[in-house]
């Protein structure tokens, strides 16, 4: 199970390593963009100076306002 996740999560930044405007963006201010890994986790990143800063791995079934930038 453990390794199906990380499986996710590697594709998913495969995905955005290929084109990192694949996934919508959240935040215009921040260009922050939201890549959803299964019905509980997301990921958010941004491209800064040429490279992929992810932001945060967030579990969905926590607090919404636990989610901060």
């Amino acid at each position: 199970m453990v390794n199906r996740f990380i499986n996710r999560v590697d594709d998913n930044i495969n995905l955005i390593l290929k084109d990192s405007k694949i996934f919508p963006v959240i935040n215009e201010d921040l260009q922050i963009r939201k890549s959803v890994i299964s019905k509980h986790n997301t990921l958010y990143y941004r491209e800064k100076a040429g490279k992929l800063e992810i932001i945060r791995l967030f579990d969905s079934r926590q607090a919404p306002n636990k989610l901060k930038f």
